[in-house]
């Protein structure tokens, strides 16, 4: 979940649009969708713009909101709200992975649901930008959010399956649904109250990616993002 963060368009992503020599209109590169709203006459993107950037992002993927004086190329504000719900539909349907198990829909709600809630209560603070390699560096600082603590959820788990009726007869499959429904409830427990580990920084190169747009690449975007939530 926490990988998809400044990914591109292609990738569930955003990018600033690059300022052309002439202002107005809008155009397409490849296959990137453009929404271009203020332009910048022969001027690149700045400390501020390269900050903003950051937060911005940022704001989507914890809320679905953020400050729309930041004008991405090819994301409106309703496209980042669905994008971000989108995102969430992926993360639910993550939830088998390879496991093989057919988890019943009110499962991979209930799993969706408590993403969106750890999302929602994750805490970040975006530094001042300092210009380095033809564009700005950016660092985040993160409080990580625990998610979960195995060594406790793993306890009351057990606690939890030997209390269930009929638990010695159950399938590998339906104990398993048993388990991740204790487990999703154990975390949203957690969230009414959530810890947080001590904060980390991470420093992110904003700068001019391909087809002529700004924006934060791939692989910054999932250093930062991987810091955002702890399985402990």
């Amino acid at each position: 979940m926490a990988d998809a963060v400044f990914i591109r368009r292609e990738r569930e992503g955003f990018a600033h649009e690059k300022q052309d020599e002439e202002a107005g209109g809008c155009d397409r590169h490849g296959t990137v969708y453009r929404v271009c709203t203020v332009r910048l006459r022969q001027q690149k993107p700045t400390e501020k713009d390269a900050r903003d950037y950051v937060k911005a992002t940022l704001d989507i993927i914890m809320t679905g909101d953020y400050d729309h004086s930041v004008k991405f190329s090819d994301v409106s504000a309703d496209e980042a709200k669905q994008m971000r719900e989108d995102m969430l539909d992926q993360v639910g349907d993550a939830l088998t992975g390879d496991s093989g198990i057919t988890y019943p829909e009110e499962t991979i709600k209930a799993f969706r649901d408590v993403m969106d809630k750890g999302l929602q209560k994750c805490r970040f603070t975006v530094g001042d930008a300092v210009a380095a390699d033809e564009g700005f560096d950016v660092t985040v600082t993160v409080e990580p959010l625990v998610m979960m603590d195995s060594t406790d959820t793993n306890d009351k788990l057990m606690s939890y399956l030997l209390s269930v009726p009929g638990v010695t007869s159950m399938s590998q499959e339906e104990l398993s649904i048993k388990a991740v429904d204790y487990i999703i409830s154990l975390m949203g427990e957690g969230l009414d109250n959530p810890t947080y580990e001590a904060p980390v920084q991470v420093t992110v190169h904003y700068g001019e990616l391909e087809d002529g747009q700004y924006g934060v690449s791939e692989a910054d975007g999932e250093r930062l993002g991987e810091k955002l939530f702890v399985m402990k």
